[in-house]
């Protein structure tokens, strides 16, 4: 007997038929391997099926599109401290009304060990190395008020008897002249008195900064405020707080005329470092906006978005990245969820209640 070739093989005609069944029809009429009756019967139950197939109501949807900004920034983070690590109570600290503050360090452990108390005349100029020995002061009114200047230093100090009283300091905290560094007094005589004990220090952390008293300016790392009440007319000059300031150690911090309070959000701080620190890693972060909000992810998990590090600067470069279409789909008594066409779990769209309601109104 003549072998048959393979689209003349009953098995091979009906897999044709389920799969593509226009192909599948004509092999079938074709063949030998059929009988007539079979032919027209398998004809007409494929008929029927069409039929149903194209004119059966399709399910209720319903379907909505958006546009969504984005952007993305990949980096290396900081080492982590490891297990090891030592921390405790984060505490509040208020500064002097004028000082100079180096965070995570003493002032006792920037002196130089050769300082000595020196008074100036109430006006003249002087060199540190030379009239007096470098290091860390904190400089006192003796007599008169007038401008007290020189390398990094800028402060109207005095008694406050005169009629401006309230321009007056009559201490400034903290102040480290170098090798070289000058100082210049007018009007007014003060003492420059050696930090040599004072163990006050600001730990890293980040921290709310609260004006308490007087107004004048708060520079430092991050920050360049003029903080307090201010004077009457000049009061949009001024700010009360200044919020989410980022301190690390060796960072700076000066108060001109005015007392802060620097209130810390992170309630734990770093006093000492693991041994064996954990190693940073690349990190990516992505910032998603659309008509329903942000969507903040690292490494492609969804976080809050406070919990990005670099969220200003993804901020700063959204960019429109694309049209997103979802969709609902009503069928076998289920919903069934799509976004630009891939089923997605129903909680993944932002729509979803919107969509859904708008199907129940077609039912």
């Amino acid at each position: 007997m003549e072998n048959k070739k393979i689209y003349e093989q009953k098995w091979f005609i009906v897999t044709m038929i389920v799969l593509i069944f226009p192909i599948g029809l004509l092999l079938m009429w074709k063949s030998d391997a059929f009988t007539d009756k079979s032919k027209k019967i398998i004809s007409g139950v494929i008929a029927v099926l069409v039929v149903i197939t194209l004119f059966a109501p399709e399910p209720p949807s319903a379907e909505s599109t958006y546009e969504v900004q984005a952007a993305e920034i990949t980096y290396m983070t900081e080492d982590t401290p490891g297990a090891d690590a030592v921390y405790e109570d984060a505490k509040t600290y208020t500064t002097a009304l004028s000082g100079e503050y180096t965070i995570g360090i003493a002032p006792k452990d920037l002196t130089s060990g050769e300082e000595t108390e020196f008074t100036t005349a109430q006006s003249g100029n002087y060199i540190a190395g030379e009239d007096f020995p470098v290091g860390m002061y904190d400089l006192e009114v003796v007599s008169g008020s007038g401008n007290v200047m020189g390398t990094n230093l800028n402060e109207i100090m005095g008694t406050g008897d005169s009629y401006f009283g309230d321009l007056y300091v009559a201490k400034y905290d903290n102040h480290y002249f170098s090798e070289g560094d000058t100082l210049e007094v007018s009007g007014v005589s003060i003492k420059l008195v050696p930090q040599n004990n004072d163990a006050f220090v600001i730990m890293p952390n980040t921290y709310n900064v609260i004006s308490k008293q007087g107004s004048g300016n708060v520079i430092g790392t991050g920050i360049n405020e003029i903080m307090g009440e201010g004077s009457a007319g000049f009061e949009d000059m001024y700010v009360n707080r200044f919020d989410n300031l980022k301190l690390k150690e060796g960072d700076s911090f000066t108060t001109n005329g005015v007392v802060v309070e620097l209130q810390p959000k992170e309630s734990k701080v770093l006093v000492t470092e693991a041994t064996d620190p954990i190693p940073g890693h690349e990190q990516t972060e992505t910032l998603s906006v659309s008509t329903f909000g942000e969507t903040c992810e690292i490494d492609s998990e969804t976080v809050e978005c406070d919990k990005l590090a670099k969220y200003e600067d993804l901020k700063a470069s959204l960019e429109l990245s694309k049209t997103v279409t979802e969709k609902v789909v009503f069928e076998n008594d289920n919903y069934r969820c799509m976004s630009d066409d891939q089923t997605v779990d129903c909680d993944k769209l932002y729509d979803y209640d919107n969509l859904v309601k708008q199907i129940e109104q077609k039912k």
